[in-house]
């Protein structure tokens, strides 16, 4: 589904950050 797809694209940013700065 498109809505779920631009979901995820939007929340991959904010994974790889929590990710890179976990203090963050």
């Amino acid at each position: 589904k498109i809505g779920e797809r631009r979901h995820v694209t939007l929340n991959l940013p904010l994974l790889l950050v929590d990710e890179l700065n976990p203090l963050a």
